[in-house]
């Protein structure tokens, strides 16, 4: 059984309101622990936290959810009644005056439930979390990469270099570490594949596909065009996807079924068809080398307006309507392309390799993206143009 609990905590990371905002924990419990017993594990687990606000609130949850029926103490997980009663408990708090917060409601960026139970199921005889759990666990890693990156880019920032010379800080490897960290412990079961530390192998259908500093070339150099990405594949097809971009406060979250979302709100791609009058994004025309040149060359005769090197912030912008092509070159790998999957396909968009190939786990190279199919297939015609 997976259970999250939510605690409160005094600000918020995002706005620096001085509202209440809520933080998350997970923790993982065996299937046999059911019913109440569920609730004395998390009592116990979390009731050792130095906050006596979050040891009086998981207590509340605990009493107000154990109330009325007995549980079935052999159920898998929590009955309909034990969640409605904390769903009720979180509502009736949400306006109290805490020491030292300020009254009121909970700020934009703040989640209300405090307690949210993800409910299981099997599958090949293993534990799959539901999707809204999986979104969750992803949006509390970029949430930490954004506190990160932004503290680290308005610092001294210290830039070594790799073999192959890119940039490389220690924010990039601070990230993917506690990302990696909290991936093993919340889904032990999952690979892992980032940029700064390689693949770890898992035994299910999902890999985690991490990038903690996309454009660490313009984060080095104190630029503003950089971002986290986080992806979710499963069975290599990427299911869901984040572009965080920490200066500008600004994040695209998109997962298999359920749209795009920007700034708390569902976002769609132009759907623009005529490529002479499209918004046209080129990747650095130094990642264009050999055949892919000639093809970067082509798209770039075409569209009402071209900008370049937007990198991951770029696809962003063509699933909101504000870009509609977007081309890259030969110099990515799939940490670099899989977050953008989700947010370009489930805004409308399409995004593929420039032979027309769907993109997964295993590409790298040369990719566009378009605002539509249709202006994807002339795109790819444009590349395939002699030059």
């Amino acid at each position: 059984m997976i259970v999250t609990v939510h605690r409160i905590l005094p600000s918020c990371h995002r706005c620096r309101s001085t509202a209440m905002r809520v933080e998350a924990f997970r923790i993982e419990l065996h299937l046999q622990v059911g019913g109440a017993g569920i609730y004395h594990s998390v009592r116990r687990l979390l009731n050792r936290s130095d906050s006596p606000l979050w040891a009086e609130r998981v207590q509340t949850i605990v009493t107000d959810a154990e109330g009325g029926k007995k549980p079935d103490s052999g159920a898998a997980g929590l009955l309909q009644h034990q969640v409605k009663a904390a769903d009720q408990w979180a509502y009736q708090t949400d306006n109290r005056t805490f020491p030292g917060q300020t009254q009121g409601a909970l700020c934009r960026h703040s989640t209300v439930t405090l307690l949210k139970v993800c409910r299981p199921f099997l599958q090949g005889g293993s534990i799959m979390a539901e999707p809204e759990c999986l979104i969750e666990a992803a949006l509390h890693l970029a949430d930490f990469a954004f506190d990160l990156a932004a503290k680290a880019w308005s610092a001294d920032l210290a830039v070594t270099y790799k073999a192959d010379g890119s940039s490389l800080t220690q924010a990039d490897l601070s990230i993917e570490a506690h990302w990696r960290e909290q991936i093993r412990r919340q889904f032990p079961s999952h690979g892992i594949l980032g940029e700064e530390y390689g693949s770890d192998s898992g035994s299910s259908a999902f890999t985690w596909v991490l990038d903690p500093i996309d454009g660490t070339r313009q984060f080095g150099t104190g630029l503003l065009n950089f971002a986290s990405l986080i992806s979710l594949c499963r069975d290599g097809v990427p299911v869901l996807g984040i572009i965080d971009l920490p200066m500008p406060g600004a994040r695209y979250v998109a997962a298999e079924g359920k749209g795009t979302m920007f700034a708390g709100r569902a976002v769609r791609s132009s759907a623009h068809l005529d490529i002479a009058e499209a918004v046209i994004s080129l990747a650095n025309p130094d990642s264009f080398r050999g055949a892919s040149a000639a093809g970067y060359q082509n798209l770039r005769s075409t569209g009402r307006v071209r900008v370049f090197d937007g990198g991951a912030a770029a696809y962003g912008a063509l699933a909101r309507g504000l870009v509609d092509v977007c081309l890259n070159g030969d110099d990515l790998d799939a940490y670099d392309i899989c977050a953008l999957c989700p947010v370009v396909q489930e805004a409308g968009g399409m995004i593929t390799d420039w032979d027309g190939q769907p993109l997964s786990l295993t590409s790298s190279g040369a990719i566009i993206a378009s605002a539509s199919p249709a202006l994807h297939t002339k795109a790819l015609n444009y590349l395939r143009l002699p030059v």
